[in-house]
């Protein structure tokens, strides 16, 4: 039933015969009914799947990932936005976490080819990871290198961009001891500057091994 708060030459609010009355920013406004449909497609239900993962990374890595590394190229839109259009046109099996975008850019992605990108210590919590494109035509040994870590177990993430570049090939950090290195995953990325001078690569996963 609708309602006029306001009296007789105040706004409606609510459902009244075809039409909705409701206020935005102070204003009243009224609205044509319609019904809403819920059909719950197959295609629905698969972008439904493909937002659990994308939304749950995206709140976990707000602050450390999504702020200093989507928010610079998020035109019009914030970085959460940003993060999640970009995801969901990758994802094609939500349960697949390589398919995850954790940055985008137009730097050279990091080359972990034929070595272990990684290991966790589950005694002392020293996650540690490796890479190999120094050499390669085009790469700067200057850019930093920056690691996300998500532990699914727990539902937490780890982001380390302490200043390690390229040309060192081995970055060290922390995320605590007695994790359950089967369900850590991760991904690495480079980058040089901050804000709108900010340039990144595409992130690549790896999958850290016990050690």
């Amino acid at each position: 039933m609708g309602k006029i708060p306001a009296g007789i030459m105040g706004g409606v609010k609510g459902k009244v015969g075809g039409v909705i009355g409701a206020v935005w920013h102070g204003i009243s406004y009224i609205k044509t009914y319609v019904v809403p449909t819920n059909p719950n497609t197959p295609a629905q239900q698969t972008q439904r799947s493909k937002m659990v993962p994308t939304v749950l990374l995206g709140k976990i890595f707000l602050t450390t990932i999504i702020h200093p590394f989507w928010n610079p190229f998020a035109s019009g839109m914030g970085g959460f936005h940003l993060f999640t259009r970009e995801n969901l046109l990758n994802i094609t099996n939500p349960a697949d976490l390589s398919q995850i975008i954790m940055t985008k850019g137009d730097l050279l992605p990091i080359r972990q080819q034929g070595i272990p990108p990684g290991y966790y210590n589950l005694t002392n919590g020293l996650f540690r990871c490796y890479w190999n494109d120094i050499g390669g035509s085009g790469y700067d040994p200057n850019q930093l290198i920056g690691v996300a870590v998500y532990d699914m177990m727990n539902a937490t993430g780890f982001v380390s961009v302490t200043p390690t570049v390229r040309a060192e090939e081995e970055k060290q950090f922390n995320i605590g001891a007695g994790r359950d290195f089967s369900q850590l995953y991760a991904w690495i990325f480079a980058y040089s500057g901050t804000g709108q001078t900010l340039e990144i690569s595409n992130s690549v996963y790896f999958k850290p091994l016990d050690g």
